[in-house]
């Protein structure tokens, strides 16, 4: 049997691609959510996926009832507030026990399978007071909540996308990684945006004089995939999961201190942020 890449091709020598998924949290309100955290679950495809796959299917087949199991998603909001149809709290099953018991499972996943968790946290107003946008927006839109936030998010991306470049420079030998992103409509366009601007081997000296050893980027080679995370065995979970804990902790919230030290050995970097 002859294997083949994501695309269908044939693949040559014996190194897979790695996947990498990606997703945020804190593209709320300024006001209640400051900060905005991108996750990256980088996976073995060959090695890990399957598995992976495999353990959140059974949280879905111990945890959710028949009737919701169906594009069934962990939203990392919804079971650590008890919010939606299947975790709100005012069902006397959901507890605050036994909401935080299937969040521990998700959180220590990385570990349980050694993947490597990157991140990156951006302070929102800072984004707003000190960037200058018009080279990506036009200044008619600098005002625009919508294209801000877009911005906001393509920033954090391409922080964290960094982060998984240096790691797989650091740690693998001639492989390369697809980025798999949650498809989300406002920042779909412009993160390829971004992307694609520091895979330019031509980067404008501002950017390529202050970050001389970091781009462009080297492992990640395509544009990201865009993918609905509304399927029950999607590793989108985990990045979820991973996103908005590192964003409570973040914010001071020491009720997530735990289950940040259950993510904390799985760092790209150690300490990376705290």
């Amino acid at each position: 049997m002859t294997l083949r890449s994501l695309g269908g091709g044939e693949l040559y020598g014996d190194k897979l691609v790695r996947l990498v998924y990606v997703d945020e949290a804190g593209i709320g309100s300024l006001k209640e959510e400051p900060y905005l955290v991108i996750a990256a679950v980088i996976v073995n495809a060959d090695k890990q996926l399957r598995e992976v796959r495999e353990y959140l299917d059974s949280l879905v087949e111990t945890y959710i009832p028949e009737e919701h199991r169906t594009d069934f998603f962990f939203h990392a909001m919804e079971l650590f507030c008890g919010k939606g149809k299947v975790f709100n709290r005012e069902n006397k099953k959901w507890t605050l026990d036994k909401r935080l018991e299937i969040a521990y499972k998700i959180a220590e996943i990385p570990k349980l399978f050694n993947l490597t968790i990157a991140y990156s946290v951006q302070d929102r107003k800072k984004i707003r007071d000190e960037l200058t946008l018009d080279d990506f927006l036009g200044s008619h839109n600098k005002k625009n909540k919508t294209m801000m936030l877009a911005v906001e998010h393509a920033l954090a991306f391409s922080s964290c996308a960094l982060e998984v470049d240096l790691w797989m420079r650091n740690n693998t030998i001639d492989e390369h990684c697809l980025m798999v992103v949650e498809d989300n409509d406002t920042a779909r366009s412009i993160i390829k945006v971004f992307q694609n601007f520091f895979q330019n081997n031509s980067l404008p000296s501002f950017v390529y004089n202050k970050f001389e050893d970091c781009f462009p980027f080297v492992t990640i080679q395509e544009d990201p995939l865009f993918q609905n995370k509304q399927r029950r065995s999607n590793p989108l979970h985990i990045a979820d999961c991973c996103a908005y804990i590192i964003k409570r902790a973040f914010m001071g919230d020491k009720d997530y201190l735990p289950f940040l030290d259950i993510l904390r050995s799985q760092f790209s970097r150690p300490g990376l942020g705290f």
